[in-house]
């Protein structure tokens, strides 16, 4: 809780008869009110005290529940990330894997041409594949 008060305003012209007005503000960082905000409200309404300070700790506790969930939520959104990496990197090894097998197979049945470009084909997407995953790093 903070309190901050302004000086009292002069008059201009240093006229007695002048009213001069001094003004205040609080600032309150509680869910709570003050306690004699309570005893204003219990005077106005019995047992409306009562009911400020359930509904203040209801909003705490709902303000809290929704941090965990947040904080869930985000921790799951990170192990859906790292286990879609892992699921496009099996893939990809996968493709190499037969590109290169391919490229091989072709060699040797003397197709040297499909085998070069199926053999570059699987090179060029293990580059590609390195240089997206250091560039998302």
């Amino acid at each position: 809780m903070s309190k901050r008060h302004r000086p009292p305003a002069l008059p201009a012209n240093n006229d007695p008869k002048q009213v001069v007005t001094q003004g205040s503000f609080q600032t309150i960082s509680s869910p709570y009110p003050l306690p004699i905000q309570l005893d204003s409200f219990e005077e106005y309404a019995p047992g409306s005290a009562a009911e400020v300070i359930k509904t203040a700790q209801e909003s705490i506790r709902h303000q809290e529940r929704m941090q965990e969930l947040a904080i869930k939520g985000q921790i799951d959104h990170d192990r859906g990330i790292r286990e879609g990496d892992q699921h496009k990197n099996t893939t990809i090894r996968w493709v190499l894997i037969l590109a290169i097998g391919g490229a091989f197979v072709l060699a040797y049945l003397n197709k040297d041409t499909a085998s070069y470009v199926l053999l570059f084909s699987g090179l060029a997407a293990l580059v590609g594949a390195l240089f997206y995953s250091k560039k998302k790093q």
